[in-house]
């Protein structure tokens, strides 16, 4: 039996963004039908890959519909409006994916597109997760500095109210 991962992504980029990763990120998310000539950081190990020529998230998202045990997949890269001062509109891009991801291609892709995102992001934080399709404990998703950490959550979790045990 095939495992599959929930797979969870969300973070603002950086402003301004390059407008080589603005085309880049349009064709994986399914936004613009032809790969971009020019792609950021071309030596990266993603961008190599064969996950590069294809719109990997887009194409994620709409297998995971059907599959998911609850809520819905989602692909979204779009530019948000971030917040107003002395009267200027903020605006950055922002990225929010949610998919179940079978395992063989979780494994061959996620390590080399999320470091890749990673350096665009102006995330200092948790940014996302991935969790066996059976699993109870997620592993959290963290950017620090363009960097990727992560978290392998073990504890079981605790009673909001009174603490009593799961």
């Amino acid at each position: 039996m095939s495992l599959h991962f929930e797979f969870q992504l969300a973070f603002n980029f950086v402003e301004p963004l390059p407008s080589t990763m603005i085309r880049a990120m349009e064709y994986l998310t399914g936004q613009r039908p032809e790969p971009p000539n020019e792609w950021p950081d071309p030596e990266d190990d993603f961008v190599r890959s064969d996950q590069a020529r294809l719109p990997l998230l887009w194409a994620l998202a709409q297998a995971s519909q059907v599959r998911l045990n609850c809520g819905e997949a989602v692909c979204s890269f779009r530019r948000a409006f971030r917040y107003q001062r002395a009267g200027e509109d903020h605006y950055q891009y922002t990225l929010h994916f949610r998919c179940l991801w079978h395992d063989d291609a979780f494994y061959h892709t996620w390590w080399q597109l999320v470091p890749w995102m990673a350096k665009y992001s102006d995330a200092d934080g948790c940014v996302g997760y991935f969790k066996e399709e059976f699993g109870q404990h997620p592993t959290l998703i963290y950017f620090r500095n363009g960097k990727v950490f992560m978290h392998e959550v073990s504890e079981p979790p605790v009673s909001l109210k009174n603490e009593e045990p799961w």
